[in-house]
């Protein structure tokens, strides 16, 4: 039997543009829909994060400017004490006015969410801080020192009363003031605590790390906290000295009755000073 010769293969080369086709399909990576999405999800997310952080730095500048605005009205509340005693109360009111508006401030945003943020939560949790400590002083203390000074010298503490009347004026006038005399003495001790404390803790604050206008605004605070105790604490201490004169007035005038007990307190508060 004969052989028959196998016919011979026939080999197409590739057409060269099906080739580069080809060559395309397999260098082109693929893309799934998850990669795309998740991409589009963190852009989504970081845009957010910069709105917010643009937002929260928008009211925290607020908050500066509010906080500039006490610290300026508490230094020239502090000046009236002892050179204008009439205008310190409009001084103290604006301190107040400031002040409030800070607290609505920050009542405005989530400082909570804000402390997520590199930097900013920590100079937004320094401020508030700041605020909550001068408000103490604005409510509690402010009122107190703004009618002593009404009625003694805070140039000259160791002079003593400064507008009190004297004994032989026993109208019904000079039973009021010193009358008012009598309170503001029982409070001041517990005006100037509160002013020790706010000065103590906005000392507290480390600005190292703030950024430059927060720290600016927080350090004219703490000099302005301290100018006030600065000038307040020696004259509350030499006020107390006082107590022995208002009592013998206040008995002279047949009201000693009315302050039994208070003037013990207030001369072991001075000399615990």
């Amino acid at each position: 039997m004969t052989d028959t010769p196998d016919a011979p293969t026939l080999v197409l080369a590739p057409h060269p543009r099906a080739e580069r086709r080809g060559l395309s399909r397999l260098r082109t990576p693929f893309r799934s829909p998850l990669r795309t999405s998740g991409v589009v999800v963190l852009l989504v997310v970081l845009l957010a994060c910069l709105a917010f952080a643009a937002v929260t730095w928008e009211r925290v500048s607020a908050l500066v400017t509010h906080l500039e605005e006490a610290s300026t009205s508490a230094d020239a509340f502090v000046t009236a004490l002892t050179e204008d005693p009439e205008s310190a109360r409009a001084h103290l009111d604006d301190a107040t006015a400031a002040l409030d508006s800070a607290t609505e401030d920050l009542a405005a945003f989530p400082v909570a969410q804000a402390a997520w943020l590199p930097w900013l939560g920590e100079n937004v949790a320094a401020v508030e801080t700041v605020v909550a400590a001068f408000s103490d002083v604005a409510t509690t203390t402010g009122p107190t020192v703004a009618e002593a000074a009404l009625l003694f010298d805070f140039s000259a503490p160791e002079a003593g009363a400064g507008s009190l009347p004297s004994l032989a004026g026993a109208s019904a006038a000079a039973k009021e003031d010193l009358g008012r005399a009598a309170t503001v003495l029982v409070t001041l001790p517990d005006a100037v605590e509160t002013l020790r404390t706010a000065r103590d803790d906005v000392a507290a604050v480390d600005t190292s790390r703030l950024l430059p206008p927060v720290r600016d605004a927080i350090e004219q605070a703490q000099g302005a906290l301290e100018s006030a105790y600065s000038t307040i604490e020696p004259a509350a201490a030499a006020f107390g000295e006082l107590a022995g004169r208002i009592d013998t007035a206040l008995r002279f005038l047949g009201l000693g009755d009315t302050v039994d007990g208070w003037v013990e307190g207030i001369r072991a508060w001075a000399e615990g000073l």
